[in-house]
């Protein structure tokens, strides 16, 4: 769905809130009352979890969606011990059919001999698994030991849409999108029945200037832009007032 189809989309009742205090995702989160989280790639819950927090601080509800099973399954484990009882669980990627795809990960087992945030580098894109302008950034010898140790995996997929409705997903307050390249297919997907999201926080680092452009135009005019990097927070206007 486009962002001309989202501009059309309103939720009503949202809170009086300042836009002035709510700069970081850490801020704009704990101005919300209650909000349901919706986290795609979600990871081990551990690994460089910007919501991780939130959730466990205010037994937040939500929905965490994880496509690698070993992942999902720390995923899982992780929050269960962490004593939160509101949260739903998918072991499935987001694409626009039901079925299965590739994805390229760094081989269980070898993410620590690599650097600690290696466990979350996983992507359904071609190509490398890091995208150009990342690899730039990294020392030769690390960006070759991580080509080295990428494999590839079949993964369960499903449409944005029917994962909700599975789910029993009636509103998202708060998206939190890394899936290292994907982003943009992951929001082209936001079903036409649902509310924008009051806060919005996706990464970007892996996408070229274009899709940077189009990931800040997400939802028309309704949503201040805030870059911070490796990700953009976006606000919507009619709740950070």
């Amino acid at each position: 769905m486009s962002p001309q189809d989202n501009q059309q989309l309103r939720y009503a009742g949202s809170p009086d809130v300042s836009r002035s205090t709510a700069r970081t995702f850490d801020g704009a989160m704990e101005q919300l009352d209650d909000p349901f989280v919706l986290q795609i790639g979600a990871c081990d819950g551990l690994i460089a979890d910007p919501v991780r927090a939130h959730i466990v601080k205010h037994n937040l509800a939500g929905l965490l969606v994880e496509p690698l099973p070993d992942l999902f399954d720390e995923l899982v484990a992780e929050y269960r011990d962490a004593g939160c009882t509101r949260l739903r669980f998918a072991n499935t990627a987001i694409a626009g059919k039901v079925g299965s795809l590739t994805m390229r990960r760094i081989a269980p087992g070898l993410h620590d001999l690599i650097a600690p945030w290696a466990k979350g580098c996983a992507t359904a894109t071609a190509g490398n698994i890091l995208s150009p302008a990342v690899a730039r950034r990294l020392r030769p010898d690390l960006a070759d030991a991580i080509a080295a140790a990428t494999i590839d995996v079949e993964v369960c997929c499903v449409p944005f849409g029917p994962l909700l409705r599975e789910q029993n997903v009636e509103r998202i307050d708060v998206l939190v999108i890394d899936v290292e390249g994907m982003e943009l297919e992951v929001l082209d997907g936001y079903p036409a029945w649902l509310p924008l999201p009051q806060v919005i926080l996706a990464e970007y680092i892996n996408l070229g200037k274009v899709d940077q452009r189009r990931l800040r135009e997400f939802g028309g005019d309704q949503y201040q832009v805030n870059d911070i990097p490796p990700d953009y927070l976006l606000l919507r206007k009619d709740v950070y007032v």
